[in-house]
């Protein structure tokens, strides 16, 4: 939910089924390669992580100290920020021959 429509307020509550120690959570946020977000964590009302969330190339684990609770809210606290933490770089197959200066019909072409 956002407050005014805001996603820079947006937030999320899960209730867990029963009260469970609770000392990480593990999150896949959008745009996660280029984009840190300024977030908080609580566990029943109780602030446990408060800080800006790495780039990634995947998923990102927020520990903080082991606690109890059945109610875990995620809420950002401000607007995000985007760069790329990686240079550019991309998935490549190994297997494609990406040398595109080599000549394949030439078997000595090195490329350059």
């Amino acid at each position: 939910m956002a407050e005014r429509g805001q996603m820079s307020s947006a937030w999320i509550q899960y209730t867990l089924e029963r009260e469970a120690e609770l000392s990480e959570i593990c999150v896949k946020l959008a745009s996660w390669r280029t984009t840190s977000y300024p977030i908080e964590v609580f566990v029943d009302g109780n602030k446990v992580w408060s800080g800006v969330t790495p780039r990634s190339l995947g998923y990102v684990t927020l520990k903080f100290d082991p606690v109890k609770g059945r109610n875990v809210m995620v809420r950002l606290t401000g607007t995000s920020s985007q760069e790329d933490a990686f240079g550019g770089i991309t998935e490549v197959d190994p297997t494609v021959n990406l040398d595109l200066f080599s000549n394949s019909a030439d078997p000595n072409a090195k490329g350059s």
